[in-house]
């Protein structure tokens, strides 16, 4: 046992106490958040003078990229509430032009908590934002805006088709959901959401159910982004009563003459059958039809790792993106994506393509390096695009639904640094590519496909 009258002995303690608390303060509580300076002040309310004119333009694509890249700026600095709250807000708002119901109340949301209910910015009339009146706070206390992220996690899970996460992420979510006011909007999608996980995974009361409640706040035929109503079978059934379940009526029986009514049915339906079988328009042993239109939704994600540059993007011809990218953040010999932390979205952008194909480019241009180290260290700069194509819906004609259509090509955005970079001096690279997406029916009829496709591509250069 210590002796704890020993001199020595407590003083050695004492000294290894004050080192522990001294080590544990420095590592053990969070760390302040850097301050911004006078020119970091200055190149955020450039940022956000540029997004706000850009939302009175009506640009809100424009202003969505850049209230995106200003946020999350903001919230790697210490302080600014004022403008953290202005640029939420306009974000907010920017959002509910563009449909993103739920982005817009989650953003209104932390836009009141930074500066309080009610204020607002130059210019922007709160009374016509439709969203901006809704309640930030469940009655368990929970902030909506947390619940929303929920929802956002079952939303990606469902279309990944990991349907057990969604359904045990939305039905968490449904008992929060219901006890919200002025929430309409987010509870009908998220009835939609679990009814169409439940048909997913054949609770098929369940998901009438939850279609029908659904249906009693959107409305019959509003559904969410990337979700075809059309494919969901059980949607289709008529509500009545509480659980959403449709009651046919039974025919009564014919009369006297009703052996020769009942020939006569049996032709009509012997007849509808080989209608049905060989000539309708989605006759399942009919020939297959083509396509005419189909429409895709394209999003990219942009990260990386010391280096910095302008950054372009073209689809189909037509220029989506012309921005200044920067990526700080240190890269050695053993350095991937996979390691990237500044992550930025694009999109979407939604087209309808009659000739079949699709077309990106990209351009990397003045691709310089963040930080680079003299004295024979192999310095490393890394680039990284991640695609998500999604189909949206398509039609066809001379047959019967060809299936879900199948993206080719994504392959072809693959970045090859010897033959699409080019140098421009010692350590500043050019890279540009072009990649043409082609659209097929299924290999196998009556084939599920979630219709999403990702492909992830990146670039790295050593000096």
């Amino acid at each position: 046992m210590p002796d704890f009258k020993n001199m020595v002995f407590c003083k050695a303690i004492t000294v290894f106490l004050c080192f522990f608390l001294a080590f544990y303060v420095h590592t053990g509580f969070p760390q302040p958040l850097p301050q911004v300076d006078q020119q970091e002040m200055e190149a955020l309310t450039g940022q956000f003078n540029t997004a706000k004119d850009a939302y009175f333009a009506e640009d809100y694509a424009t202003g969505k990229n850049i209230l995106e890249n200003l946020v999350s700026a903001l919230e790697e600095k210490d302080g600014l509430d004022t403008m953290k709250g202005e640029a939420y807000l306009l974000l907010g708002a920017t959002y509910e032009k563009l449909g993103y119901n739920l982005l817009a109340m989650k953003f209104y949301c932390l836009a009141k908590e930074k500066l309080g209910d009610g204020k607002s910015i130059e210019g922007l009339e709160l009374r016509l934002l439709k969203y901006y009146t809704v309640t930030c706070f469940a009655p368990s206390g929970i902030a909506v805006y947390v619940l929303i992220d929920q929802y956002q996690g079952a939303y990606v899970a469902y279309f990944a088709e990991d349907y057990e996460g969604a359904k045990v992420i939305l039905e968490n979510l449904v008992a929060e959901v219901e006890t919200l006011r002025g929430w309409d909007s987010f509870k009908g999608e998220t009835y939609l959401l679990l009814g169409a996980t439940y048909e997913k995974l054949k609770y098929k009361e369940l998901s009438i159910n939850y279609y029908c409640k659904a249906k009693a706040i959107l409305g019959e035929g509003k559904t969410i982004r990337g979700l075809v109503l059309s494919k969901l079978r059980w949607y289709k059934v008529k509500c009545a009563g509480v659980a959403g379940v449709a009651v046919a009526s039974r025919p009564r029986r014919g009369g006297g003459f009703g052996k020769l009514l009942g020939t006569l049915i049996g032709l009509a339906i012997l007849g509808g059958l080989v209608w049905y079988l060989f000539f309708s328009p989605n006759a399942p042993l009919g020939p297959t039809g083509d396509y005419t239109s189909i429409t895709v939704r394209v999003e990219v994600e942009y990260k990386g790792l010391n280096g910095k540059g302008v950054r372009k993007l073209w689809i189909n011809n037509v220029e989506k993106l012309n921005e200044n990218f920067s990526y700080p953040q240190d890269a050695d010999a053993n350095s991937s994506c996979s390691d990237a932390t500044k992550i930025e979205n694009r999109g979407p952008w939604t087209y309808t393509s009659s000739s079949g194909q699709v077309t990106l480019k990209e351009l990397w241009d003045n691709w310089d390096y963040f930080t680079h180290k003299s004295g024979g260290v192999l310095n490393r700069k890394v680039i990284c695009t991640s695609w998500t194509v999604t189909i949206d819906s398509y039609e066809w004609d001379k047959g019967r639904d060809p299936g879900t259509p199948v993206v080719n090509g994504l392959n072809n955005l693959t970045m090859d640094i010897n033959a699409d970079c080019t140098d421009l001096s010692f350590w500043v690279t050019r890279c540009e590519n072009e990649g043409v997406l082609t659209f097929s029916a299924p290999a196998e009829f009556g084939k599920k496909s979630s219709g999403v496709y990702k492909f992830d591509t990146y670039s790295v250069v050593k000096r």
